[in-house]
C-alpha cells in the first residue's frame, strides 16, 4: 500500500467522523427547537485561553446564562448547536462583547430536565454548514485519492 493510499484513507476517514459529528449535532439542534422557551440573561461572559505547544492558543468565548424554571434557578454554559465556541482571539472577543453580563437572551430548556438548555438561536447554522462542508471536501478529497492512486 502506498504512502498515497494510506493518506487518502486517513482523510476518508476523517470526512466520515466529520460528517456523522455534524448530523448528531444537527440531530440534536433540531430536537431543541421544540423545547420551551424562556428569558434569561447573561450572568457571566469572559474569554479564555487554552495553550497548546503544537498548535498555539486557542480562545474560547465563555459565555453563561442565568434563567428560571417553574421557581427554580439554573445557570447553563452557552455554547451554539454545533458546540463551535473555540474562535481566534478576535472572534473569541466579538462573541463576548455580543452577549455583555445583563444582556437578555432567549433560552430552550428541556422540558423534563430544565437544566438542559440552549441559546435559542441560529447561529450555529453557520458552524454546521462550515463542518459539513469541510467534512464533504475531506472525505471526497479522500475518496479521490483513494480511488485514482
Amino acid at each position: 500500500m502506498t504512502v498515497a493510499r494510506i493518506a487518502g484513507l486517513l482523510l476518508l476517514a476523517a470526512g466520515a467522523v466529520l460528517i456523522f459529528m455534524t448530523l448528531l449535532r444537527l440531530i440534536r439542534a433540531l430536537q431543541s427547537l421544540r423545547w420551551p422557551l424562556v428569558t434569561g440573561k447573561i450572568s457571566r461572559s469572559s474569554v479564555e485561553v487554552h495553550h497548546h505547544l503544537e498548535s498555539g492558543d486557542d480562545h474560547q468565548a465563555m459565555i453563561y446564562a442565568a434563567y428560571s424554571v417553574d421557581g427554580n434557578d439554573h445557570e447553563v454554559l452557552l455554547t451554539d448547536a454545533s458546540n463551535a465556541n473555540i474562535y481566534s482571539k478576535k472572534a473569541a472577543k466579538q462573541q463576548v462583547a455580543r452577549y455583555k453580563v445583563g444582556t437578555p437572551v432567549q433560552i430552550r430548556y428541556h422540558p423534563t430536565d430544565p437544566a438542559k438548555a440552549a441559546l435559542a438561536s441560529f447561529d450555529f447554522v453557520k458552524h454546521l454548514l462550515a463542518r459539513g462542508i469541510g467534512g464533504t471536501v475531506v472525505f471526497a478529497l479522500g475518496l479521490y485519492i483513494t480511488l485514482t492512486i
